[in-house]
């Protein structure tokens, strides 16, 4: 299946921290927690690589705090849950101080730091914050990761990766969006994905409760900028790269995603990463059938089993028991 055609980012990651209760269910990653989330997956980055995925444009931080003021400032809404975390702690004073820059959107900066400066203080951090759900581009950094080569000057060994082809610079554009509508979703979708229970982080059902009575899908598809047709169609391609890429098939595949949300981080390898891929793609899902539930989409049809559909992937699929 081809990637969409539509990759221009239209929505900036600015504004989908704007958002209330963003980064409230998944916490924002750091350079250091993306690189441990990446090895969880097979995937051995370190913070020069990271530079270099940066560089060349095909993962780049979703968001960076600066020291200046860069956005509007937005303080945090009445009905938003505490913060669960340091980093997003930081993330909601910069946000209310309008120290947000979109890194997608200006040149490549080649002085931002990745790596701590020589005799930096302790807790130096260099301010750069990744959504989980941009880990979904990982399987697709092999090959740009096999052309990876090194010099070494001051006692070091530095890595510079080649310019990505126009294939790989489309597909980065398209998961960096797709990470901007996740991440801008999963507060009132990730909760739910699993159909038996109610997993929330940092926040109370009366809590959620109201947060989930207040959400207007119409309204946000309208401020995402994301209509229901590419909300399917992004959903569907990932939930085909996951039956791509998952190393089990058949009766193993569908038993593990059965399996309780908290026990995926036992996963390893590209079985993790299709799990990501999926919960993902359920999340887009989820908000595709409330657009559908208002009136703005099509019903999903039910897909008969005997043929392979991408649906078939779903989290939420139920075509045979446990047994």
């Amino acid at each position: 299946m081809e990637p969409t055609d539509l990759t221009k980012l239209e929505v900036s990651s600015v504004e989908i921290a704007a958002i209330p209760w963003v980064f409230t269910q998944h916490q924002p990653l750091d350079a250091n927690d993306f690189i441990r989330q990446a090895k969880d997956r097979g995937v051995d980055l370190d913070l020069l690589k990271l530079r270099q995925l940066y560089k060349v444009g095909v993962l780049v931080p979703l968001v960076s705090l600066t020291s200046q003021p860069k956005s509007t400032p937005v303080e945090m809404s009445d009905h938003e849950p505490f913060s669960g975390g340091t980093r997003q702690d930081q993330f909601r004073a910069a946000r209310a101080a309008g120290q947000l820059m979109d890194l997608k959107h200006v040149p490549f900066m080649p002085r931002l730091q990745f790596k701590p400066p020589k005799d930096c203080p302790l807790g130096w951090w260099n301010g750069l914050l990744y959504s989980h759900h941009q880990l979904i581009i990982l399987p697709r950094l092999d090959g740009i990761l096999a052309r990876c080569k090194y010099t070494y000057r001051n006692k070091q060994f530095y890595p510079r990766l080649p310019k990505p082809d126009l294939f790989l610079e489309h597909r980065a554009g398209w998961y960096h969006r797709i990470a901007l509508m996740a991440t801008a979703l999963e507060a009132r979708y990730l909760p739910v994905l699993d159909p038996e229970w109610l997993h929330l982080v940092n926040t109370e059902q009366g809590e959620y409760n109201t947060y989930r009575r207040a959400f207007d899908p119409v309204a946000m598809s309208e401020r995402l900028k994301y209509p229901a047709e590419l909300v399917r169609k992004d959903a569907e391609e990932l939930l085909l790269i996951a039956h791509t890429i998952e190393p089990t098939g058949g009766s193993w595949s569908q038993l593990l995603r059965k399996a309780p949300r908290d026990r995926w981080k036992d996963l390893k390898g590209a079985s993790r990463s299709a799990m990501d891929l999926r919960e993902t793609a359920e999340i887009l899902l989820r908000f595709y059938e409330d657009l559908a539930e208002h009136g703005h989409a099509e019903p999903l049809e039910e897909i008969p089993g005997n043929y392979w559909h991408p649906l078939h992937e779903r989290l939420s699929s139920r075509r045979e028991t446990l047994d």
